[in-house]
């Protein structure tokens, strides 16, 4: 485990308004034949492989997907076939891929579910919230381990770094916040947005982060120190998300009137812009082969995009 980000001490001149707590939170089975318990443990009986049910050989068909409320967040594995859904409802929801069958459920948040993201080694889960806290979950011990407090408002996205001893957290707020999971505390509030931060990501296997903000901007920053190294400029509206790709010197972006954007971040600007509203933009990926053509013919623009697809849905939370 990694005790700072590149060498930087672990102390923070903002800890002190911030803190993290071990409480309630559980994590129920439900599918496999596995007893459904309520309680923060499960029969371990009913748990392989890191503390995950096994998914390959059901004998007793479990819940079909259900999706009645409105959905946060999903995220994918790293390794498993299993998705992760967070909604309104407060609960997040594990589920086998292809079947549909529900794995297990966590409930302890207190309002609505935002964003979930899966620890690089795929054996604990983050989830953010309405109610301004981020949540750590460990798999194996079945139960919320680790509450993160800081956020004066709802918290929108997490990200963890590569290392999986810090994890990045963006709020209505107009902050974002780095949190050293080693010493359960916050590392650095970075302050620099003056609306909502809507999205963060780290890059991998740096200590880049990238955040999006209804101020209408992009910014970079460095986490070890928690300072902005540079904005971008050019959305005439919230954006709603920002994501790298694979290389990182393209990032991708939308915003709340379904304008998607690519970015060049050597040259910190914009390389193409696509109006796909009139419905808002709320999420943003590039293609795992990270294959574009870099041309500013109109007719063959969308060799651009085909390296990004765009998620336009309404959202009762952004834009």
């Amino acid at each position: 485990m990694h005790d700072n980000l590149d060498g930087v001490p672990a102390s923070c001149n903002n800890a002190s308004s911030t803190s993290a707590h071990h409480e309630g939170g559980s994590i129920h089975s439900s599918c496999y034949g596995a007893h459904s318990v309520r309680g923060p443990i499960i029969q371990t009986d009913t748990l392989k492989n890191g503390g995950f049910p096994e998914t390959t050989q059901a004998e007793t068909p479990g819940k079909r997907v259900q999706l009645a409320d409105q959905l946060g967040s999903l995220a994918l594995h790293p390794r498993k076939e299993i998705l992760v859904t967070a909604s309104d409802d407060r609960l997040w929801k594990m589920w086998s891929i292809p079947s549909g069958e529900i794995i297990m459920t966590g409930e302890g948040h207190s309002d609505w579910l935002s964003g979930c993201c899966f620890h690089p080694n795929g054996t604990k889960l983050a989830t953010c919230s309405g109610d301004s806290t981020v949540r750590i979950w460990d798999f194996a011990k079945s139960e919320c381990i680790l509450t993160l407090e800081g956020h004066t408002h709802a918290v929108w996205g997490c990200s963890w770094h590569t290392c999986g001893d810090f994890l990045a957290s963006c709020s209505l707020d107009n902050n974002s916040k780095i949190w050293d999971l080693n010493s359960e505390r916050c590392r650095y509030t970075m302050r620099g947005h003056v609306d909502s931060v809507n999205s963060i990501e780290f890059l991998p296997y740096s200590n880049i982060v990238l955040t999006s903000s209804a101020d209408k901007t992009l910014s970079l920053w460095d986490a070890r120190m928690g300072v902005c190294a540079q904005t971008f400029y050019g959305h005439l509206h919230s954006c709603n998300y920002a994501t790298f790709n694979m290389k990182g010197d393209t990032i991708a972006s939308c915003d709340s009137y379904g304008t998607l954007k690519l970015w060049d971040v050597r040259k910190v600007s914009a390389m193409l812009s696509v109006d796909a509203g009139p419905h808002p933009g709320n999420q943003v990926a590039f293609d795992p082969s990270g294959e574009t053509k870099p041309t500013t013919d109109l007719p063959i623009m969308v060799d651009w995009v085909v390296g990004a697809s765009i998620v336009c849905e309404d959202s009762p939370f952004k834009g």
